[in-house]
């Protein structure tokens, strides 16, 4: 560094006198110059030397990479198969009745990055064959947000909720949410999240054509009115559907038989108990433990080993 500064100032030298050789006229401008030049070159000197010698020793480790440090693109691993190919080995596993085999490859297609409905469908049947109920109604709810009017898929999720020991405590819904429940649930998220955006580009046409538009004026409101009404209908119903798959946690009892318990132990008093294939929702998760909810009434604590997300 010593070096360079000495090279700038013998630069700096050389344009002074080369200046002060054209004319004596403005010897006193081009010395002048040269002087804040030069200040200028050896400041900007002194301060990369402050900075070379300051910065620690690491810092540089890391901006001189050695050939330890070179990184290497590897290929993929021999023993890797595209999501294609493992689907194909897990229908094939399935069809030949190695239902277990099946299950690994679909799981192994689901890490790889393949979840639609088509994926938790076939697993549910894997799962139902290989003799699990709990993992085939976890895996054909979990089909059930993707391809919710799919009649293969009701017709399974119905027969394996009959096979169920413990039956639904939830009380009956009147006709009018009834029907809205079934509303809500026969569009997916992502269909919701479609029909509200393509209600709201009509809402905006509609009110563009009133506000422009000088004849036939009611017809328009009339029309804007009804589609505006129906676009915060479908805005509701889009965030309640968030909600309800986003932040309700919902699970299956995986245990044949499992004590519900008063508190996160097994040393509380036992409220009741529950069977393979129920579904309950999540209200609190501990490491060990989780406090379920069946309907309005029914609590409690079970092992967290006991129960499978949805």
């Amino acid at each position: 560094m010593r070096q360079v500064v000495q090279d700038v100032e013998a630069l700096v030298t050389d344009l002074e006198s080369g200046w002060n050789r054209k004319t004596l006229r403005f010897a006193g401008i081009a010395s002048a110059g040269a002087n804040v030049i030069r200040s200028l070159a050896l400041w900007v000197c002194a301060g990369v030397v402050a900075t070379f010698a300051s910065a620690p020793a690491s810092v540089w480790a890391q901006q001189s990479p050695t050939a330890g440090d070179v990184r290497v693109q590897h290929d993929p691993p021999r023993d890797f198969q595209p999501p294609e190919q493992v689907l194909a080995k897990a229908n094939a596993a399935y069809e030949s009745g190695r239902f277990a085999d099946a299950v690994d490859a679909y799981r192994r297609a689901e890490a790889l990055g393949v979840r639609n409905g088509p994926l938790y469908y076939n697993m549910g049947n894997a799962h139902y064959k290989n003799g699990d109920l709990a993992l085939a109604i976890a895996a054909y709810r979990r089909a059930e947000r993707l391809i919710p009017r799919d009649p293969l898929l009701r017709a399974n999720l119905d027969f394996v909720l009959s096979q169920r020991e413990d039956k639904a405590v939830q009380a009956p819904v009147p006709w009018p949410l009834s029907w809205a429940r079934q509303l809500f649930r026969w569009l997916s998220l992502n269909e919701w999240v479609l029909v509200t955006t393509a209600l709201y580009g009509v809402v905006c046409v509609l009110a563009l054509f009133v506000v422009l538009g000088r004849r036939r004026r009611l017809p328009l409101r009339v029309a804007l009115y009804t589609t505006l009404a129906l676009f915060l209908l479908s805005t509701t119903t889009l965030a309640y559907k968030i909600h309800d798959e986003r932040n309700v946690e919902r699970g299956v009892v995986t245990a044949e038989r499992i004590s519900v318990m008063s508190g996160p132990g097994q040393d509380y008093t036992v409220e009741f108990w529950l069977h393979t294939g129920t579904e309950v929702e999540v209200e609190v998760r501990r490491p060990d433990w989780l406090r379920i909810a069946l309907g309005n009434e029914l609590r409690g604590w079970i092992p967290a080993s006991a129960v499978v997300d949805i």
